[in-house]
């Protein structure tokens, strides 16, 4: 990473700050069995939780402690530290234990994440935030004020759009977007003693007090001159800001009004030891480029009256547009199915006359800047099912585990993507042992049909009873929800 070696993850040493449940930890430890994990919050009723699901799942290699991060010590260092959710909400000197933490036992060679809030995005929320707490009741329970102050902006909005249109314009998008957030988040967001954004400059000042410095975000990162400018316009940027990478960043986040960062961290002693500083320059560099792997969803999108035809990636919604070079690329990404690696995206690309070995480079690095892509340095496949289909254990305890506890952790897919399964593949994941075959399934499945343990529907959403179900259609549904954990890397096993 940015000419970092950090160490493998297969052995890593990983802490969590902050770690509620675990959630975050579990889905890494089932797949890294021979990593260790530490998940810290000062919630004892979060640990005790935590502790139970993984107990229940089986993983080994997590430990969850409950404790406050400015008291707490470790007998190790750690390779990779996280801090997702808590520093912005959390008070001044609890961040300065955090960083802290990390000054104290992050590896030499260690790289830390924090997420938080950021201005300028935030000055138009934080007139949000004031209004919904100054004008709900406090003595309300959390969720009854936030229905209060739902009401309070729809109505202050309407008043605005009428009497004021020039500040309903700053205003509104703010006003109209909080209602539509799940109620968990807003009362986290909006709601907690604590919620302080920082300007992105003001962040690399607290790291400079550590001797922390920053390497990059996770997600969106701020600089690529070709999303944010046109001919010369970066060169001027760079070149006013003296190429200094925090300095352009901080004026990127202007232009985008930016509202969040997930920034990644490391020892300045860690920089200085690769001869890596903050030019613009060395950030923009992409080091063993052609031997990354990434998979992302693309869809093609015919020409409408109204648009013309694009590609669009899934997860986020961007669109790229039909040209030869770029229907090229993403043909080549539907087809496959895995992460593909750069070096053999372009050596195929070369058989084309419409490869251009700059463009493709940049067309590439775009998607990979556009966020939700999947990074890795070796091929990755999902291992298939036998005749009598076994689900990795730790995913089949985990998928039980949540069709029980919904509100307690999640599933995700081999990618870390967000997985929200619905009734029938959790249903059929209690079976999925390695002891009965796919018509073992079938039979199980008509007798909970007949017991009205589950219900089927057709495509009207009529319910089925059982003697309208033939064999070949229960077959046909089993071996779908098959596939479909296949896909989602819950049959390969990690030892």
């Amino acid at each position: 990473m940015k000419g970092l070696l950090p160490p493998p993850l297969e052995t890593a040493k990983v802490l969590e700050i902050g770690c509620s449940f675990g959630g975050n930890l579990l889905p890494f430890a089932i797949r890294h069995p021979n990593s260790q994990l530490v998940g810290i919050d000062l919630s004892e009723y979060q640990i005790n939780i935590g502790q139970q699901m993984m107990e229940q799942v089986g993983v080994k290699n997590v430990e969850l402690v409950a404790a406050d991060i400015s008291q707490v010590s470790f007998n190790i260092k750690f390779d990779y530290i996280i801090c997702h959710g808590v520093f912005s909400w959390v008070p001044e000197a609890v961040r300065h234990a955090i960083l802290k933490t990390i000054q104290e036992y992050l590896s030499p060679n260690g790289i830390a994440h924090i997420s938080y809030n950021t201005y300028p995005g935030w000055k138009i929320r934080d007139v949000a935030k004031e209004l919904m707490c100054f004008g709900s009741n406090p003595n309300l329970s959390s969720l009854e004020r936030i229905d209060q102050s739902f009401e309070l902006l729809k109505f202050t909005s309407s008043i605005l759009q009428r009497k004021n249109a020039d500040l309903y314009k700053v205003l509104s998008h703010s006003f109209q977007e909080i209602p539509d957030k799940d109620k968990f988040y807003v009362a986290h967001e909006y709601f907690e003693d604590f919620n302080q954004p920082f300007y992105f400059r003001e962040f690399i000042s607290q790291l400079e007090a550590y001797h922390l410095a920053y390497l990059t975000d996770s997600s969106f990162p701020a600089i690529y001159s070709d999303v944010h400018f046109e001919h010369d316009e970066y060169e001027k940027v760079c070149a006013y800001f003296d190429y200094r990478l925090e300095a352009v960043e901080q004026f990127i986040d202007f232009l985008n009004n930016r509202s969040f960062r997930h920034s990644i961290i490391t020892h300045q002693q860690n920089l200085a030891d690769k001869g890596i500083t903050n030019n613009i320059s060395q950030y923009n560099h992409c080091h063993h480029f052609y031997d990354i792997y990434f998979r992302t969803d693309v869809r093609y999108s015919p020409a409408t009256d109204d648009k013309e035809a694009h590609w669009q990636l899934l997860d986020i919604g961007a669109e790229i547009s039909d040209t030869p070079l770029n229907n090229l690329l993403c043909t080549y990404l539907q087809e496959h199915n895995n992460p593909c690696k750069i070096g053999d995206i372009c050596e195929y690309a070369k058989k084309f006359p419409e490869y251009d070995e700059t463009e493709l480079y940049k067309l590439i690095l775009s998607i990979i800047y556009s966020n939700h892509v999947y990074l890795c340095f070796e091929p990755e496949t999902s291992t298939g099912y036998d005749s009598k289909p076994k689900l990795f254990e730790p995913y089949r305890r985990l998928i039980d585990l949540v069709r029980h506890n919904p509100n307690v952790t999640g599933l995700s897919n081999r990618y870390y993507q967000v997985l929200n399964l619905d009734f029938l593949p959790q249903y059929i994941a209690q079976f999925l042992d390695g002891t009965r075959t796919v018509k073992d399934l079938i039979k199980q499945l008509r007798e909970d049909i007949e017991n009205n343990t589950i219900v089927l529907h057709d495509e009207n959403g009529n319910e089925l009873s059982n003697k309208k179900i033939k064999d070949k259609d229960l077959k046909e549904v089993i071996v779908r929800q098959l596939d479909a954990l296949k896909e989602y890397g819950y049959f390969t096993e990690y030892k």
